[in-house]
């Protein structure tokens, strides 16, 4: 395993997690981006499977083609208003996630508003209510998620950046005599 600051001999910079290798590219936030993107896609899919149980007619699931991209947009809007993407990763925590959570009833309710609120000749455009609840809750616990398990990543490559090692690459025990005195 490579330290963060070390090269895998091809000039590029690398983590690893026991025998994963991950490319420092994968921690930008250009690259949490498109993560969260994936992750709200997935999560408003599932809900749908969920909510036919795993076979979704044709028409339904057009419509839900249809309404991806604006439930979407909805959501990360609502994650950018939560200040979700001002913060720095390595520090996610507790108190962050009071802003995933205000994310979750925002946009919620937005999509909600648009399921009663939208006309009959746009009965298309309307999310089921089991598909807004389970697809968002969903959604921004695996946003969560991913921030979690990068911090997790980040913070196991530190603590074996700085565990002590023998030349071998083994632990060397040491033992101090007179600390203090």
């Amino acid at each position: 395993p490579l330290s963060p600051g070390s090269s895998n001999g091809r000039g590029r910079r690398s983590f690893s997690l026991s025998a994963l290798k991950i490319p420092v590219g994968l921690l930008t936030r250009r690259m949490q981006f498109v993560l969260d993107l994936l992750v709200l896609t997935a999560s408003f899919l599932i809900a749908y499977l969920l909510r036919f149980e795993f076979v979704i007619p044709e028409k339904v699931l057009f419509d839900a083609l249809v309404q991806l991209p604006y439930v979407i947009l909805i959501q990360v809007v609502a994650l950018a208003l939560a200040g979700v993407y001002s913060f720095i990763w390595r520090y996610v925590g507790m108190r962050e996630v009071r802003a995933f959570f205000y994310a979750f009833l925002w946009s919620s309710f937005v999509l909600l508003a648009l399921r009663f609120l939208l006309p009959n000749r746009f009965g298309d455009w309307r999310v089921p209510l089991s598909v807004i609840l389970t697809g968002t809750a969903l959604g921004f616990l695996g946003v969560l998620g991913l921030r979690v398990a990068r911090r997790a990543l980040w913070e196991n490559e530190e603590r074996n950046r700085r565990r002590p090692r023998s030349s071998s690459g083994e632990h060397m025990p040491t033992l101090f005599f007179g600390a203090g005195e």
